[in-house]
C-alpha cells in the first residue's frame, strides 16, 4: 500500500488505552487527547498506548519501526493508568465523547486493546453498547480479542464480544516475512460467544512487536527493562497488537476509500485474508484488503445492543434502565443526574428522596455520620439497627452466620435457627437456589414427598433464570418460546424499555403509573407501596397478606 502512496493520511485513529506520548516518530500527529481516567496527568504513565499508538502510526525517521499507517493521525484518549487498568464508566465515557468529536478530528477509527474482566452477553453490556453507538456512527471500532487463550468464556469479554467490532487475534509471524511458518499464539483469546459469534474475525502479528516506548520512566519500561530496544523502543507480545496493527490497515483502506461504511471494512477485512494455521480466523492482509474490489457488508443478521435504538443507532440515554441501573454504579454526580433526581422548580438534587437515600446511599457502604434519617432514631440519633429496612435489606447482603442472625430467624425458646419459617425458607434459601435436599414443604407434594415442580412458585420464581423454562413459557405446537406471553413480557423484559402493553395505555401511549402491576412490581421496593399492602382501616401495612409474605 505504501508503495501506492497510501499511508493512512487524512485518517485519525483514536487510541483508548494509557494515552500517547508525543515523539519524533509521531512528527506532530497526535491531534488531540483527553483524559478520562483517575489519574490527573493526561500523559502515558504505564507506556501501553503510546506502544500501541506506534504499531498504528509510527514513523522512525531511520525508517526501522514503521507503523501501518505512518500518515494516519493519532487522538490520544486515556482511560487507564500506568498498571493498565480501567473502569468501565471512564470507557464508556470516553467512547461518547469521541462519537461527539469525530467531526472535529476527523475520527475514522478507534482502537481499544483493552478487555472486560467479567464475560457476559453483549446485547446486555453497556460497553458494548457503547461500542456499537459508535460503529453506527460511522466509526470502525478495532478491539483486540484478549490473551485468554482458548479458556471457557475466553470470548465473551466486552467489547471483543460485540459482532459491531472487529475482534483481533494474535499469530506469531516466526520473525519471517514468509506466511508459510505463520501460527496462530496459543495464548490468544478464541471461541464462540454465548451470543452464538465466532471470535475474533480476523487474526494479525502480535507476538515480539517493536514499537515506541514511551519513554524509559513509564510502567512497561521499568517492568520489563530487558524489552527496551534501542533505548526508545520496547519489544511486547499480545492481542493489543494485532488489534492496532488491523487499526493501521483500516486507516490505508479508508483514506483509498473515504465511502467505506465500518460493516464494508469489515467484510472486506474478513474476505480478503489469507488461512493461518491453528484458526479459524484469516490473516488480514493489508494490501487485498485495501485494495480490493470484493462488495459486501458484515452483520447482515446481527442485533444491536438492548441499549440502541435501531432507528438512529444512538444509546436510548433515556432509558430506564440506562438511566437508573447503570448510571447508579457510576457514582455520578450532579452535573449528570437522571431527573428522577432532580427537584424542576429548584434544580437541585432531591436527597431526600426514596430513590436518592435508599437506592443510591445504599451501594456506597455508608456509615453512621451519613445515613438516611430512616435508619436514624430521631430522639437517640443511633442507628436502628432493629428497624425492618436495615436489619433485612443491609444485613440480608452479607452472609449470615450464627453469631449474626435476624432475631426473626431465632426461636426465643430455644434459641435455634426458625428454619421452616417463610423467611428463612423463601428469601434466604433462595438466594442460595434450592436443591431437591433443602427445598421447603411448599415446593414438596405431601403425598409422595417429591418436588412439585410444577407448582407456580417452583415453575416461576425458582426457575425463571434458567434456560429450564416451564411450559407457560412454550408454545406447544412449535415448542418456541412465547415471547408475547404476558409472563414472558412482565417478569423478563420488565427491566427494558420494550415494556408489555400492559403497561401503556392505548390511547395516550403513556406508562399506565398507576395500574396495579406497574405499582406493585417496580414500587414494591420504596415507601410507597401498592394499596394492596395497606390496610385502608389505620393505613399500615398488612404484613400477613400474600403481597407482603
Amino acid at each position: 500500500a505504501w508503495d501506492e502512496g497510501i499511508t493512512g493520511e487524512d485518517v485519525t485513529v483514536a487510541v483508548i488505552d494509557s494515552g500517547v506520548n508525543n515523539g519524533r516518530d509521531f512528527h506532530g500527529r497526535i491531534v488531540g487527547s483527553r483524559n478520562f481516567s483517575e489519574e490527573k496527568s493526561a500523559t502515558d504513565q504505564g507506556g501501553h498506548g503510546t506502544w500501541v499508538a506506534g504499531i498504528i502510526a509510527g514513523n522512525d525517521r531511520d525508517g526501522r519501526y514503521v507503523g501501518i499507517a505512518p500518515g494516519a493521525d493519532i487522538l490520544s484518549v486515556k482511560v487507564t493508568g500506568e498498571d493498565g487498568s480501567a473502569r468501565v464508566g471512564d470507557v464508556i465515557r470516553a467512547l461518547q465523547w469521541v462519537v461527539e468529536s469525530k467531526d472535529r478530528y476527523d475520527i475514522r477509527v478507534i482502537n481499544i486493546s483493552l478487555n472486560s474482566s467479567i464475560p457476559d452477553s453483549y446485547l446486555l453490556d453497556p460497553l458494548s453498547a457503547a461500542v456499537e453507538q459508535a460503529w453506527f456512527q460511522g466509526i470502525v471500532v478495532v478491539v483486540s480479542a484478549g490473551n485468554l487463550g482458548a479458556a471457557e468464556f475466553a470470548a465473551d469479554r466486552a467489547p471483543a464480544n460485540d459482532p459491531y467490532v472487529i475482534t483481533v487475534g494474535a499469530f506469531d509471524d516466526n520473525g519471517t516475512a514468509d506466511r508459510s511458518d505463520d501460527v496462530l499464539a496459543g495464548w490468544s483469546s478464541r471461541g464462540v460467544t454465548v451470543d452464538g459469534y465466532a471470535k475474533p474475525e480476523v487474526t494479525a502479528p502480535g507476538v515480539g512487536i517493536v514499537s515506541t516506548s514511551g519513554g524509559k520512566g513509564t510502567f512497561l519500561a521499568q517492568e520489563y527493562p530487558d524489552s527496551i530496544v534501542d533505548r526508545d523502543y520496547i519489544r511486547l507480545s499480545g492481542t493489543s497488537a494485532s488489534a492496532a496493527v488491523v487499526s493501521g490497515m483500516v486507516a490505508l483502506m479508508l483514506e483509498e476509500d473515504p465511502s467505506l461504511t465500518p460493516d464494508e471494512v469489515k467484510f472486506r477485512l474478513m474476505a480478503t485474508g489469507t488461512s493461518l494455521t491453528g484458526s479459524h480466523a484469516p490473516a488480514a492482509d493489508a494490501f487485498s484488503a485495501t485494495f480490493t474490489a470484493m462488495d459486501g457488508e458484515a452483520n447482515i443478521f446481527a442485533l444491536p445492543n438492548d441499549f440502541i435504538d435501531p432507528e438512529t443507532g444512538l444509546i436510548m440515554e433515556d432509558s430506564i434502565l440506562w438511566r437508573i441501573l447503570w448510571r447508579i454504579l457510576w457514582r455520578i454526580d450532579g452535573g449528570d443526574l437522571p431527573d428522577e433526581f432532580i427537584d424542576p422548580e429548584t434544580g437541585e438534587i432531591m436527597e431526600d428522596s426514596i430513590l436518592w437515600r435508599i437506592l443510591w446511599r445504599i451501594l456506597w457502604n455508608i456509615d453512621g455520620d451519613d445515613l438516611p434519617s430512616e435508619f436514624i432514631n430521631p430522639e437517640t440519633g443511633a442507628i436502628m439497627d432493629d428497624s425492618i429496612l436495615w436489619r433485612i435489606l443491609w444485613r440480608m447482603a452479607e452472609e449470615a452466620n450464627d453469631e449474626d442472625l435476624l432475631d426473626e430467624f431465632i426461636d426465643p425458646e430455644t434459641g435455634e435457627f426458625l428454619e421452616d419459617s417463610i423467611l428463612w425458607r423463601i428469601l434466604w434459601r433462595v438466594r442460595d437456589g434450592a436443591i431437591d435436599d433443602a427445598v421447603t414443604d411448599e415446593f414438596i407434594d405431601p403425598e409422595t414427598g417429591e418436588v412439585l415442580e410444577d407448582s407456580i412458585l417452583w415453575r416461576i420464581l425458582w426457575r425463571i433464570a434458567g434456560d429450564d423454562l416451564g411450559d407457560e413459557f412454550i408454545d406447544p405446537e412449535t415448542g418456541e418460546v412465547l415471547e408475547d406471553s404476558i409472563l414472558w413480557r412482565i417478569l423478563w423484559r420488565i427491566v427494558g424499555d420494550d415494556l408489555g402493553g400492559e403497561f401503556i395505555d392505548p390511547e395516550t401511549g403513556e406508562v399506565l403509573d398507576d395500574s396495579i402491576l406497574w405499582r406493585i412490581l417496580w414500587r414494591i421496593v420504596g415507601d410507597n407501596l401498592a394499596d394492596g399492602s395497606i390496610d385502608p382501616g389505620v393505613g399500615e401495612s398488612i404484613e400477613n397478606t400474600v403481597l407482603w409474605r
